[in-house]
C-alpha cells in the first residue's frame, strides 16, 4: 500500500513541476493560445465539410461545387506548407502566426458570412492559406 501512495504523490509531483514550469517566463499563456488557436483551426477544418448540406442549400450548388469548397481549403492549406516554413525561418515564430491568424480570422467572416457562392469559395481558399501558414 505504502508504494501506491508514493506512486501517486510521485505523479502529482511531476504534475506540479510541469504546470510551475509552462508557468515561467509568459510560456505557459504562449503555450495555451497556441494550443487554443490550432485547436480553432482543426475544428474549423472538419467543420466544413460537416457543414455541406446546409452550404448546397443555401447557395443552391451541387454536391460536386459544394465539395470544391472542401478541397480548396485542404488544398491550399497543403501547398502554403513549406512555403510558410520558409517564411517563418526569416520572420520568426511570432510573426507568422499573428499572419496565420489574421488570415484565418478574416477568412471566417467570408467563410460564414458569404451571400454568394464565390465569396463562399474564396473565404475557404484564404482559409486554407491562413491555416497552412
Amino acid at each position: 500500500m505504502p508504494s501506491d501512495a508514493n506512486n501517486v504523490l510521485g505523479f502529482r509531483q511531476r504534475i506540479a513541476a510541469t504546470v510551475r514550469g509552462l508557468r515561467g517566463d509568459g510560456q505557459g499563456l504562449m503555450f495555451t493560445i497556441i494550443a487554443v488557436g490550432w485547436l480553432l483551426i482543426l475544428e474549423v477544418r472538419f467543420l466544413v465539410p460537416a457543414l455541406l448540406p446546409q452550404v448546397k442549400s443555401t447557395f443552391g450548388v451541387d454536391n460536386t461545387t459544394a465539395g470544391v469548397a472542401v478541397t480548396a481549403v485542404y488544398a491550399f492549406y497543403a501547398l502554403t506548407q513549406f512555403p510558410a516554413g520558409l517564411i517563418t525561418d526569416h520572420v520568426g515564430e511570432r510573426v507568422a502566426l499573428t499572419v496565420s491568424l489574421s488570415v484565418s480570422a478574416g477568412s471566417l467572416v467570408l467563410l460564414f458570412g458569404s451571400p454568394v457562392f464565390a465569396l463562399f469559395m474564396i473565404g475557404a481558399a484564404t482559409f486554407g492559406i491562413g491555416s497552412g501558414i
